[in-house]
């Protein structure tokens, strides 16, 4: 995202907001929309009822989040401080994307709870990670398109960190995968996955060294040439790691474990498209402050977000494990 710069006009604060949407949009459609129901806890848990707790508790920590976030807004845009601004939007994302993951999870651990209900068997891949650190890449060697503006050297190297933690998390998923395989051959396919996804990170990354010291458009153009078969090779590993025979298989959920599964899912569903409408309205309004029915809709919005999150931790509350036993 654009916290890699620092934000001084209404241009900057738009493209904070689309890339804002672009994430939340990428991570509802992967759990919320088209997700199979299995789990997407990132930290381990004892139990299924101390999964459920700690997502209630980030539930509840992030709508607290996002109600300060709504607040904070609208004071920035009325004070002009764009760069605030910015970075308000961009909090307010990540913390819509956890508040998101921590639904999935919460809705998933309540529906599987049910006896009638079969829990979901892990594939090789974690593809919502995989898929996560992809967005990531992607977004950061956009940046290396002109129409991003010009671009500073620490600017530069924070996009070349961005880079190299994300491919971290791709490598290292295909080395989980390949030390999970069950065959010999699928080990070693995944190991030269990882291998793939390093090699042709190299040339990327030297490229970004030089243009960082030079600073010119050439060396800024080898950026965009090698980033297209970064993402090529990333897309096919992501493929790969999809087969039927490395895809794990989604729970099966009893008809109470799926009504309480998209109770809760409504919940965040609710939350992410008020959500999306709020940063939708914001660039029109820090590009004319004075805009009376754009300040209606940012209001609008804002009541739009806390009637959601007040629908989701609702639903948290009348389909807790607890009301299972």
């Amino acid at each position: 995202m654009s916290s890699l710069e620092s934000v001084k006009t209404p241009s900057d604060v738009s493209r904070d907001c689309e890339e804002s949407i672009d994430l939340i949009q990428l991570v509802a459609d992967l759990l919320l929309l088209h997700g199979d129901p299995e789990p997407t806890a990132l930290e381990p848990v004892t139990s299924a009822s101390d999964s459920y707790a700690k997502c209630r508790d980030t539930i509840v920590a992030r709508t607290k989040g996002l109600a300060i976030m709504v607040n904070e807004l609208a004071t920035q845009i009325r004070a002009n401080k764009l760069a605030d601004v910015s970075r308000t939007i961009r909090s307010g994302a990540e913390a819509v994307v956890a508040l998101t993951e921590a639904a999935t999870h919460a809705a998933y651990t309540v529906g599987v709870a049910d006896p009638g209900s079969t829990a979901a068997y892990p594939g090789l891949v974690d593809r919502y990670r995989f898929s996560r650190a992809k967005h990531r890449i992607l977004g950061a060697c956009a940046r290396f398109d002109l129409s991003y503006g010009i671009l500073t050297e620490q600017q530069i190297l924070q996009i070349s960190a961005q880079i190299a933690h994300n491919l971290t998390i791709l490598t290292e998923t295909c080395q989980i995968a390949a030390n999970q395989a069950a065959d010999p051959q699928s080990q070693d396919q995944f190991r030269q996955c990882s291998k793939s996804i390093s090699g042709t990170t190299a040339a990327l990354l030297a490229s970004i060294k030089a243009y960082a010291k030079t600073r010119q458009d050439k060396d800024r153009e080898k950026c965009v040439i090698f980033s297209k078969p970064l993402i090529e090779v990333i897309d096919a590993v992501l493929a790969f790691g999809a087969l039927a025979e490395y895809a794990g298989e989604p729970a099966r959920m009893s008809e109470i474990g799926k009504s309480t599964q998209q109770a809760i899912l409504g919940g965040a569903m609710a939350t992410v498209a008020s959500c999306v409408k709020l940063f939708n309205v914001i660039p029109g309004l820090v590009r004319n402050v004075a805009d009376t029915e754009a300040w209606k809709n940012l209001m609008l919005c804002s009541k739009a977000v806390a009637e959601a999150t007040k629908l989701l931790c609702s639903a948290l509350r009348e389909h807790s494990i607890e009301g299972l036993k």
